[in-house]
């Protein structure tokens, strides 16, 4: 018996995240036959309603906060995490996971921003007094509202 490749195994665990799917699954132990029969079967299941409608600053149950952004050469939703070293990296299947209710008021963001002194726009750290006291960038405050 193959074991599941490490394509196959990263495969499987994006489609876990977009697909609604109840059956558990244990990666670990999957043959490349079964690791074949499972994508086939993820890529048949229907996509998660989690598709956001508007760009803007998400915060997810957990706390983690995700900046939702049209792709420039698609024009489709995308997710980045804010990473809280400054900045944000891309997670895939997480654009599937968000819901338009987690989306972030401007107070909302403020007060993350003065709570964290990261601006949850671009990730950036608030350097500026009055962007410190605002929790947020003159020049971020435009973008995302």
């Amino acid at each position: 018996m193959n074991k599941a490749s490490e394509r196959q195994v990263g495969f499987i665990e994006t489609l876990l995240k977009e697909r609604v799917w109840e059956e558990a699954v244990e990666l670990a132990s999957l043959s490349s036959k079964e690791a074949s029969d499972l994508i086939s079967g993820l890529l048949k299941a229907p996509k998660s309603a989690g598709i956001v409608s508007k760009h803007g600053i998400y915060q997810v149950e957990n706390g983690d906060i995700y900046r939702v952004q049209p792709s420039q050469s698609t024009g489709r939703f995308y997710a980045k995490k804010l990473v809280f070293t400054g900045g944000w990296e891309y997670e895939a299947g997480a654009i599937y996971r968000l819901k338009d209710s987690q989306r972030m008021t401007l107070e909302e963001a403020k007060a993350f921003g003065m709570a964290t002194g990261l601006c949850c726009v671009c990730g950036r750290f608030l350097n500026d007094p009055k962007s410190v006291e605002q929790g947020i960038g003159p020049v971020c405050i435009k973008k995302a509202w």
